[in-house]
Order: C-alpha cells, then sequence, then structure tokens
C-alpha cells in the first residue's frame, strides 16, 4: 500500500485580537497546499514538519501542484492532534478536487473520512460518485457527521458538468451541517443535540472504510481545517479560488473597439474560443475580441488528463449614435461595506451613454464634497478620507453634454449600513 504522511498540530493560542479578525487565518488549524509537491502543514500555527512518499504522484494544481490519487490502493494520513476539529465544536473543512475516470464507473470513493472503520460512531465523512464527465446525473458529492446510528445527518450534491476542479467546502455550525459546492449552499440539515464527532482514529485521504467503497481517484488541494464556523460570504471572499475562469465579467464594448481576453489558472495546455466572429485567434486563452454585435463567447479549456472545463463571456455592443442621453440612472440607496459585489457601490448606472463627461460629486449634509469622480465610471464605495462615513442622504450632483447641451441632474443617495 502507498501511503503518505502529513504531519500537524493544532495550533491553539490566538490572541483576542486576531479572534477579532476575519481572515484566512482565523483558527485556521491546519493548511495543505502541496506547494512543490511536499505535504507539509502550512499553516501560521501549525509549525510541523510532512513529507509526500516519492511514489505518490504529484501534478498541476489550482494554484501550483496537488496531490493526486491514481491506484486503488493509495491513501494518505495526517498524523497529529485533530480532536480539536472533529469534537463537539464548529469547525469548517476545505478543499479543491478535480476527479478522473476510473476503472469501475460509477462506484462511490472514500474522499477524506475520519471514522473507525465502517462504523457511524463519532464519524465525518466524504465520498464522491462519478460515472463520466459527460453524465452529470452520477456526479454526486456526499458527506455526512453522526454520533452513532442512529443521531448523525448525511448531504448530497450534484456537481456541475462545466468544471475539473470544484470547490467543496463542510460546515458545522451548532447542530446545523451545512455542505458548499462553488460557494453555493447545496444541502444542509439540523439535529436535535449538537454530535460528538470525538474519536481515536486519524483523518485520512482515500482509503476505503467500507466495503462498498474504493479509493478516491484524482486530485486534491488547497486543503484547510478550521475550528470556526464559516459563512457563505467567507467563503466566496476568502477561501474561493477560480481555476479554469475568464477574469473578463460579462461587459459592454462600442462598435469598432475591442479588448484582450483574461483567464485565471489554469492546468489546461490548449484552449478553444467559439463562435470565432470577432476574435483575433480562437485557439489562444487570450484573444482579442471585438464583435459587430452582441454575442455570447464560450472558452473550452482543454487539460491534458482530457477533462474539459467551460466559461461563458457575454460582449454587448452598442452604437453611442443610438444612445439617449437625455436621462442617466443612480440608484437611490446602496449598502457599502455589506457584502462585497452586492450593491456595495454607487454609481451612473447607464454611464455608458454619456460620452461627453464634466463631473460627478457628491456632497454631505452640510455642503462637504465627500466624493469626486475623474470619470463617469468611477463609483462611490461611501467613504471619505478612507473611513467609512456615517449612514444618512447625501447629494450628488452630474453633470455632462448630451448632443451639445449641458446637462445638470442632481438628486439624493441614502446610505444604508
Amino acid at each position: 500500500m502507498l501511503r503518505i504522511i502529513l504531519l500537524f498540530f493544532i495550533g491553539v493560542s490566538f490572541s483576542v485580537a486576531q479572534a477579532q479578525q476575519i481572515d484566512i487565518n482565523t483558527k485556521l488549524a491546519a493548511y495543505f497546499p502541496f506547494s512543490d509537491c511536499t505535504g507539509k502543514d502550512q499553516s501560521p500555527d501549525g509549525g510541523s514538519s510532512g513529507s509526500i512518499d516519492s511514489t505518490i504522484l504529484c501534478n498541476c494544481g489550482v494554484l501550483d501542484s496537488s496531490l493526486v490519487f491514481d491506484a486503488a490502493n493509495e491513501d494518505a494520513r495526517f498524523i497529529g492532534n485533530v480532536s480539536s476539529v472533529f469534537s463537539t465544536g464548529n469547525f469548517t473543512v476545505s478543499f479543491y478536487m478535480k476527479p478522473q475516470n476510473t476503472p469501475t464507473p460509477g462506484a462511490t470513493q472514500m474522499v477524506m473520512s475520519k471514522q473507525d472503520s465502517c462504523s457511524l460512531r463519532n464519524a465525518f465523512w466524504v465520498r464522491y460518485r462519478r460515472q463520466g464527465q459527460n453524465n452529470q446525473s452520477s456526479n454526486v458529492i456526499s458527506t455526512g457527521i453522526s454520533q452513532n446510528d442512529t443521531l448523525g445527518v448525511t448531504l448530497s450534491a450534484k456537481l456541475d458538468d462545466d468544471r475539473c476542479w470544484y470547490h467543496i467546502v463542510m460546515v458545522r455550525d451548532g447542530v446545523k451541517y451545512l455542505l458548499y459546492v462553488d460557494g453555493q449552499l447545496r444541502d444542509q440539515k439540523s439535529t436535535n443535540v449538537r454530535l460528538d464527532l470525538t474519536n481515536p482514529a486519524a483523518l485520512v485521504l482515500s482509503k476505503p472504510q467500507c466495503t462498498v467503497d474504493g479509493g478516491y481517484y484524482g486530485a486534491l488541494d488547497e486543503i484547510r481545517l478550521y475550528n470556526r464556523a464559516y459563512t457563505q460570504d467567507e467563503i466566496n471572499e476568502i477561501l474561493a479560488l477560480h481555476p479554469d475562469e475568464l477574469v473578463n465579467q460579462d461587459t459592454l464594448i462600442y462598435v469598432g473597439n475591442a479588448f484582450n481576453a483574461q483567464i485565471t489558472t489554469t492546468c489546461a495546455n490548449s484552449f478553444i474560443w467559439s463562435p470565432i466572429a470577432g476574435l483575433s485567434q480562437n485557439d489562444v486563452p487570450n484573444p482579442e475580441i471585438a464583435p459587430t454585435e452582441p454575442t455570447t463567447y464560450v472558452i473550452r479549456f482543454n487539460h491534458p488528463d482530457g477533462c474539459d472545463a467551460y466559461d461563458t463571456l457575454r460582449v454587448n455592443v452598442i452604437d453611442p449614435d443610438t444612445l439617449d442621453c437625455t436621462q442617466a440612472f443612480l440608484p437611490n440607496a446602496f449598502t457599502p461595506g455589506f457584502s462585497s459585489g452586492r450593491n456595495d457601490l454607487f454609481f451612473v448606472s447607464n454611464g455608458f451613454v454619456i460620452t461627453d463627461f464634466i463631473s460627478f460629486e457628491i456632497f454631505d449634509r452640510w455642503g462637504g464634497r465627500v466624493f469626486n469622480a475623474a470619470s463617469v465610471s468611477d463609483a462611490w464605495d461611501g467613504t471619505f478620507g478612507g473611513q467609512p462615513v456615517n449612514p444618512g442622504m447625501f447629494l450628488y450632483r452630474l453633470r455632462y453634454r448630451c448632443k451639445g447641451e449641458e446637462k445638470v441632474q442632481s438628486g439624493t443617495v441614502s446610505v444604508l449600513r
């Protein structure tokens, strides 16, 4: 049997100031990025050394290298005190997985577990079932926690068929158990009491525990264990990495303009874009894009192992001569600092109609200017002098020229916190 040994110790000393900070290292018990193909715990308080058996394969990962299981008898075992993670307290387990086809399609694979053989007493486990990339109905991730044969919960979710890497997060928050896939809450259940998961078994990867299980086939990367429950926003903002995706968001351009595509980290070695209209090339990751009409582009990331991932980009195209610039649209309220990317900026919603910008200013109730835009595309984040402004009403004034005539549009916006 091939085995790797991952060593770590749980850091238990956090200052009050650290506990109040919500960052990627808050209550981080262990972190295994498998950088440079090593199994060392890279958490700030881990302080441990580890090694990977030279016969275990490493390959391209989410950021650099990943751990790859490609034989039925390969497994990895964590050595260290993990009782503070899998006991009675809250926890978060985050990792990335890239499944591969198996010799027995449809078989259940044990991805990760901490249980005594097949017993449900004080157990934690993660399983995966894959028929093939083109059979989405059978690509399922499942996880469970149990205190005994009758007290426990099992969660499951189907995996989308347009990805190679999946971000899996399990959270125990009090009596709730939650499963997130690629930042989305896919399943959750609750128990009447807080389950005790304490057992002497080691946390292991790819080791079958029951007769119906097989070993895991595929890559694992960026394994993180936390002694606290992460929220969905924290998962998306702090833990999320985005392999095989376009950096570009759906966008709007004027007729005759162009921009270059950009992609995130990827293990792909070839790329195919479609349709080809408006592209400088359709087989490179960053072609110049200049459509003459609204177009939805699809990029296919071809991985050397045969997996294909996809992402889309919608490009709307407008002719400035057809725009109605008589009225600009601005919201009447926004919530800065509440949730990143969700109504947290104040800006001209249809700024593309303004081709001759003069000024865009925002004032407080006493007439003090708190924001002055350099262009119509600038947005206010609800701060002044680097500090958040108090909730309340603010006055905006927008000046621009429309078909040679100067327009002044003013109104109020509420800052909500």
